[in-house]
Formats: C-alpha cells, structure tokens, sequence
C-alpha cells in the first residue's frame, strides 16, 4: 500500500502494468518479449521475471520519505557513496544492498556482494530510500518537483495590495487585514514565490521578516476570511505556535490531514519535540494511533493496549513508526523489525518531548536506557536538546551514559548540552548536572 506524501509517486505496478512495461519495450527496442521481460526485471533489481511478477501480485508496504530533494545530481553522489561505501566493507551499505536489490538477497558475504553490486543496483538503493521502486520513477518525480514553480513574489517582500495586506499583518490592525481579504477574497490563499499562503506563512517563526505574528485579531481575520487551514495547522505543529494552533482547532481543522511532510499535525509537533502542541492536538485526537505517537504523548494507558498479556508487542505496534528522514534528517539505512528498535524509537521520541511517565513505563518494561535507534542518538540527547529536565534526571537516575557519542556530530550528551546551554529554562541545570556526572 503507498503512503500519501505531499508529492504524488505512481502507484505500485500491477503484474499487468509490468507486462505492459515489457511490451512496450520489446516494441520500441526491437527486441523479443523474453529480453524485454529481463529488462525490466533487471530495472526493478530482479533476477528473473517470474519472482518480479510474483512481488508485484504481492506488494509491500511504501513508505517514502517525505522531503524529497530536487537536487538529481545529490541522489547521483549518495549512490556512487553506497558503492563505495560497500567496498569497504560497510555493515550499513551492506544492509542496504541486501534490502532493496532483490537480486543480490541471497549473496552470502559483503566482499562477494562489493564484487557483484553495480551502480545501477546503487541507484536502486537511493530510489528505495525515497519511496520509488526504480531510478526512473525517482528522477521523473524529482524532474516533476523541479518543474513545478510558484509564482509571484515572497510575501515579506511583496508590493500593491499584497503589500498592504503585510503591512496591515505586521502592525496587528485586524480590521485593515478583514478590509483587504474581503474586497480582495483571492489574496487569503494566494501563494507566493515560497508556495505559501500568508497564513502559512506567519505561523512560521519570522515567517514575515524579523517580526514574528502572534497577534490573535489577525490569525482570526484571516481564518474568518476563509484560508486553507490544512498545511498551517501542521506548521503550527511543528513550530510549537500554540496560540495559532488554538485558533485553528478552534475553526475545525483537520488533525488527520498529512499535507505537509506526508504527516500528520500530531506526528509533526512529535518530531519537532513541540509538546505544547502535541498535547493539544492529541486531546482533539491521536493520530494516527501508533505506538511512538502513544508515548510522545505520554500515554501510559495506550502503551499498555499495544502489549499483549506476555509482554509482546502487538502486530499494530509495527505501523507508522517514525523516520526522521521526514523532517530533513539523513536517511538512515534499513531499520531492524524487531521489538527492540520499536521500543528505542519510542523512548526517544519521548524523551524529546519530556514524556516522562512513558518514558519511565518503557523503562521499566524493559527499554533499553542508551538505545541509539538513529545516528548514535540517545534519548539522553533528545531530553537535552529540547531542554527536558525532569526526563534528564530520570535517565541519569537509571544509568544512561553521557558518554556515548552521537555518529553525525560525534559528540556526547554534555557536549550536546554546552551547546545547548541556554536554549530552555532548564538548560542551565542540565548542563551542571552532567558535567558533575562525567568527571
């Protein structure tokens, strides 16, 4: 089944899309049906036709990524790095390879897969990270994005009656912004050069210049005049803009919606460790109902339902785990399907949000306290980044390792937090804390 995102991928070929395919080729290459079959066969990484037609009357799960990238010549470099990387010997490059090219599942040793991997199974690699099942469908959809251009000018540096309507925004006077919208109704979801909406674009954080908008009059106006509540309501998630967020609950909007990122509100205020928000939204509802949204909302009763009586996840526990390739971050490689690593994303999503209670629960049910589900992550890093000081002190108290070093900045949870040491009310003492911890 294909996960909606904010750009559209084909869905997964039928096995009478793929014959089609071989049609098609054998026509416009002159070829016989058979090399035509194995040709497309290869371009999906199969060995034979047979079990591509076999994967494709049972079809897997798609999760792609959200922010896909416009850059072609960026997915270009990241598959000629895979190959290299599977040279030398990486256990990661070794797990992708094994993961996504079908043919070279069975290859037993990662020298025999190095000498057997192409660049053409890299690129596979690099469509699989994104969610498209082959190199064409990743460069035509990125061909797509690149292609498609917004026009006009950015809202902070519009002019005519756009200007006015800023202007109006900036200096809080809501009866000049309800003026403006109602003798021009076409202006509310307009979107400028960025693609956004001049709602979309005060929920986010000096969105308009130097200046952030929290004048609740204006939010208003422009709700009252009719805006697209879907993208803004998902920003103000992410960006923790409570007070936006409360306008635009208040005005109905969707909590289901995934326009933004390809997730929902909910997931969005999770990953940005906006818990303010997250809690609002999850008491309008939680969703979706997954296991790591349960305990980055602090839901002990919800972590109980995705157990059953031995103590064994739930096969629903499984849905909707989190990927922080979602919100930018480098894409890891294939994740474990094991209850552990669904457990440690959990916990450290929790920490993040300063979900103590589920933070404490998965502990005491058995979490690993220095699990590192993604780059080298604790949840002790995730708890000092966002300043959670009560959760720092819980994680200490049950032996988590300050230590331990992150794999993209190579630095520990003191480090993370001298770095981070004015960020929060409670940074401060954290940092105190952990320095006397470590020496």
């Amino acid at each position: 089944m294909q996960s909606e995102r904010h750009f559209d991928l084909p869905a997964p070929p039928t096995p009478a899309d793929l014959a089609a395919q071989a049609n098609a080729r054998a026509a416009t290459e002159g070829i016989g049906i058979d090399d035509a079959r194995q040709a497309v066969a290869d371009e999906y990484g199969y060995p034979d036709w047979a079990l591509l037609e076999n994967a494709a009357a049972h079809p897997a799960e798609i999760r792609p990524i959200s922010r896909l990238g416009t850059d072609l010549g960026m997915y270009e470099e990241r598959a000629r790095n895979y190959l290299s990387e599977l040279s030398e010997g990486s256990e990661s490059a070794e797990r992708r390879f094994r993961r996504y090219v079908p043919r070279l599942t069975g290859v037993p040793d990662v020298q025999s897969l190095a000498e057997r991997a192409t660049l053409r199974d890299a690129e596979l690699v690099v469509a699989h990270e994104a969610g498209c099942l082959t190199w064409r469908e990743l460069v035509d959809t990125v061909q797509r994005l690149t292609s498609r251009k917004w026009s006009g000018t950015r809202w902070c540096d519009a002019d005519g009656i756009q200007g006015e309507l800023v202007t109006a925004v900036r200096r809080g006077d809501a009866e000049r912004v309800r003026a403006l919208l109602a003798a021009h109704p076409e202006l509310v979801n307009l979107r400028d050069a960025d693609g956004g909406t001049i709602l979309e674009t005060i929920v986010q954080p000096n969105g308009l210049g130097s200046k952030e908008i929290n004048d609740p009059g204006v939010v208003q106006a422009i709700i009252d005049a009719g805006a697209d509540l879907d993208r803004a309501v998902n920003l103000a998630a992410g960006f923790n803009r409570v007070n936006i967020l409360d306008a635009l609950l208040g005005a109905g909007a969707d909590v289901t919606n995934t326009v933004e990122w390809g997730i929902t509100p909910l997931e969005a205020a999770l990953y940005h460790g906006s818990a303010e928000a997250a809690q609002r939204l999850a008491a309008v509802e939680v969703v979706p109902r997954a296991f790591w949204v349960a305990a980055g909302c602090n839901r002990v009763d919800l972590l109980e339902e995705f157990h059953d009586e031995s103590g064994t996840l739930r096969p629903e526990a499984y849905r909707y785990r989190p990927n922080l390739a979602d919100i930018g971050w480098p894409i890891g490689p294939p994740r474990e399907d094991d209850q552990a690593a669904v457990v440690a994303e959990a916990l450290v999503l929790a920490c993040q949000a300063g979900a103590t209670d589920a933070v404490r629960w998965l502990l005491d049910h058995g979490a690993d306290v220095n699990a590192q589900p993604w780059p080298g992550l604790t949840g002790l890093h995730f708890a000092v980044s966002a300043g959670r000081g009560e959760t720092v002190d819980l994680l200490m108290a049950r032996g988590a390792d300050a230590s331990l070093k992150d794999a993209q900045h190579h630095a520990t949870a003191v480090q993370w937090a001298e770095h981070h040491a004015t960020a929060h009310p409670d940074s401060p003492r954290i940092l105190r804390q952990l320095s006397g911890a470590t020496r």
